[in-house]
C-alpha cells in the first residue's frame, strides 16, 4: 500500500527561514513518490519547544479531522532503496492494532521483529519520519499536552512503551547530517544506523 493511500494527511515541518532545507528534501520525496504538504514550523526562543508545538499542532489537526497522519521533518534522508520497501511495511501494518509507525529512529533499547518488514518497538527517539493512527490520536495528544518535554523523548519514554508502536525493517530513513536549528551545531546521524542494527532482535527463521 502506498503512503498516500495509507495516510489521510501528510506534512513536512519546515521553518520559514530554512526553505533551503525543504529544497534539500525534494529528492527524498521523489524517491518515495510522495509529496507531503508543508507545515510552517512554529518558531520559539527555545527551538525544542517550537519543535514539540509543531508536531502537536499537526496531531491536533489530525485529531480534529479524525484522520491518520504522516509527519516528516526537513532533514529526512532516505538510506534504503529496496524496491517497494515502504509499501511492504504498510501492507504488513495494515490490519494490525498500531499506534505509531517509525520509518527511522534512534533506538536505545531492543526492538523485536514481528514480520518480514516490521519490528515492535520498546523505545525510539527521532521524529524525522513517522505515522500516527487516528485510533490513538486522543491518547497521544493528551500525553503531549500534559508534558513539557522534548517530543522525541516523550514518545520514547512514555508513548512507545505503552502503545503498539512499530519500526520498519530495515530503516528507511535517517536524519541528514546538517546544521541543527534545535541543537545549534552540525549533526552527524550515522550512529543510529549501527545502533538500530544492534538493537533489532530478528525473528528466528
Amino acid at each position: 500500500m502506498k503512503l498516500d493511500n495509507f495516510f489521510e494527511l501528510g506534512y513536512v515541518i519546515n521553518l520559514d527561514k530554512r526553505r533551503d532545507r525543504l529544497g534539500a528534501c525534494e529528492p527524498e520525496f521523489y524517491k518515495l513518490n510522495y509529496y507531503p504538504e508543508r507545515f510552517s514550523a512554529i518558531e520559539h526562543e527555545n527551538p525544542s519547544v517550537g519543535c514539540r508545538l509543531s508536531h502537536l499542532a499537526i496531531l491536533k489537526k489530525a485529531l480534529k479531522e479524525n484522520k491518520s497522519v504522516l509527519i516528516m521533518e526537513d532533514d529526512l534522508q532516505i538510506i534504503n532503496f529496496e524496491e517497494h520497501l515502504v509499501e511492504k511495511v504498510l501492507d504488513e501494518l495494515w490490519g494490525l492494532d498500531w499506534a505509531m509507525i517509525y520509518f527511522g529512529g534512534n533506538l536505545m533499547r531492543p526492538c523485536f521483529q514481528v514480520s518480514e518488514h516490521l519490528a515492535r518497538l520498546t523505545h525510539a527517539q527521532s521524529t524525522h519520519f513517522y505515522g500516527v493512527s487516528k485510533r490513538y490520536l486522543p491518547q497521544i495528544v493528551d500525553v503531549i499536552e500534559k508534558n513539557d518535554y522534548f517530543i522525541d523523548c516523550l514518545y520514547a519514554d512514555v508513548i512507545v512503551p505503552q502503545l503498539p508502536c512499530y519500526i520498519s525493517v530495515p530503516m528507511v530513513a535517517i536524519q541528514r547530517s546538517d546544521f541543527s536549528d534545535i541543537e545549534k551545531i552540525n549533526m552527524n546521524y550515522d550512529v543510529p544506523v549501527a545502533r538500530y542494527n544492534k538493537q533489532l532482535i530478528r525473528m528466528k527463521k
